[in-house]
């Protein structure tokens, strides 16, 4: 049987699915101006087959991370004043390793770079030796065990899988106090496509997170909107999560600070009225 590993993606969809570009469209038009480097190799044709572990550049985008991703942590991590220096990190849904990518430059220990699929992860993160590479594997599937030396944060980056069902399997993977930063994307938090970036919607999927977490033990004590959107043009936060005594007016002063944040920021995405 052929190794699934050598099957071959389109460069636009390449681009997207690393999180380098938003969408197809921004992703043709880079590759085919001539700025999109392959090994190396300028490739003008987006339909032009890349391996998975392609080393891909592209010339005169800011390109700080691995992916866009890095620079969602990059702004949690400044929201939140969180210092990441020496720490043992989960990366929950690794993907190409923006978040990855992140937690190295600001100083992180020990990575583990964690995610259901394969070959997706840079090629310079998978050979770093701060770097555990767990491709093919569901955060479901790990113990505490799994993770020597022990994790002390977790980052979140999961797609369709809910953070009401994944943060009691992440908390479950520490041996101390849980601190997590997860990126809290409103369609997999019951928001339907029709209504993406409805800021009521927001408020109420933020509220029922925040009631999840606290019935296991855990506090949103910071909240943030990410600085960039989401691959379908979806509007995106990220929340801090501790065990820090629940504290429901501090976290609705936060989410309405944060909604009028995103109904300036974004006033030509948001599709209603605030709440």
């Amino acid at each position: 049987m052929p190794d699934a590993r050598k099957k071959k993606v389109r460069l636009d969809a390449m681009l997207v699915e690393r999180q380098l570009l938003a969408d197809p469209k921004s992703a043709q038009t880079w590759i085919m101006s001539g700025a999109v480097l392959v090994n190396g190799q300028a490739i003008t044709k987006p339909g032009t087959p890349v391996n998975h572990d392609a080393e891909i550049l592209i010339r005169g985008l800011n390109q700080k991370y691995a992916s866009r991703g890095g620079l969602k942590l990059e702004a949690a991590l400044a929201a939140f004043k969180l210092s990441v220096t020496g720490r043992v990190v989960l990366d929950a849904g690794a993907a190409a390793g923006g978040f990855t990518d992140c937690l190295l430059q600001h100083g992180a220990a020990v990575v583990y770079a964690v995610d259901v699929g394969y070959g997706q992860i840079r090629g310079s993160l998978a050979a770093d030796t701060r770097v555990r590479n767990r491709e093919r594997t569901n955060i479901g599937d790990l113990r505490r065990e799994d993770l020597v030396p022990a994790i002390d944060m977790c980052v979140a980056d999961l797609s369709y899988l809910s953070l009401t069902k994944a943060v009691p399997i992440l908390k479950d993977l520490f041996e101390g106090p849980p601190l997590m930063i997860c990126l809290i994307k409103p369609l997999f938090e019951g928001v339907s496509q029709e209504r993406k970036n409805s800021l009521s919607e927001f408020v109420e999927a933020l509220d029922r997170l925040a009631e999840s977490t606290r019935a296991h033990g855990l506090t949103i004590t910071g909240l943030t909107v990410s600085p960039v959107l989401g691959s379908r043009g979806t509007i995106e936060f990220l929340g801090l999560l501790t065990e820090s005594a629940s504290d429901a007016d501090g976290f609705r002063n936060q989410r309405d600070r944060v909604i009028q944040e995103v109904a300036e920021k974004f006033r030509d995405e948001v599709d209603d009225l605030l709440p």
